[in-house]
């Protein structure tokens, strides 16, 4: 039997869209089989699979590229935004919606940036991604925001993302 241990994986990852570096961060399985099919073989360790999903979400929104970031979402996806008017922000349910809200933030902040990106995959089925926010609102205020979304997992896919965020006013320019 392999002995179960648990340490921590962290690595620098460069994000191409801004040039900045994220920290991404995993716990790992230490001296365990992780990822062995019936014959032994190494079929890949899921926390990294996962690990660079969460890196691949941050990437995808500093793309402004919708089709590439809902192509990271499962068919039957969820979003939780920060805000609305039920406690735990509105939520859009279904891929078509989901894409809906996307864009509308997309177009309220055409030049967001997700920056200073920390990943951590907490088990199969769930990781965390930290991050700022900034970009110019329609105003010409500036926003910076720090954030979170909490994201569940299926089949190699985003499921929910759970969104919250540090509210603060636009800055006057």
């Amino acid at each position: 039997m392999w002995p179960q241990r648990l340490g921590v994986l962290v690595r620098l990852v460069m994000c191409p869209a801004s040039g900045g570096l994220s920290v991404a961060v995993s716990w790992a399985s230490v001296g365990c089989r992780y990822g062995v099919d019936d014959e032994g073989d190494d079929v890949g360790d899921p926390h990294e699979d996962l690990m660079g999903l969460l890196v691949a979400h941050t990437d995808a929104w500093n793309s402004h590229d919708l089709d590439r970031l809902m192509d990271l979402f499962d068919e039957e996806c969820a979003f939780l935004a920060a805000g609305g008017e039920e406690a735990c922000g509105t939520t859009y349910s279904g891929k078509g919606a989901v894409r809906s809200a996307f864009a509308e933030i997309y177009e309220n902040v055409p030049d967001a940036l997700w920056l200073d990106g920390k990943h951590s995959v907490l088990d199969v089925h769930r990781g965390v991604s930290e991050w700022r926010m900034v970009g110019t609102v329609a105003s010409g205020g500036r926003l910076e925001i720090n954030g979170c979304d909490f994201l569940t997992f299926r089949d190699g896919r985003i499921l929910v993302k759970d969104s919250y965020t540090k509210d603060r006013s636009p800055i006057p320019q």
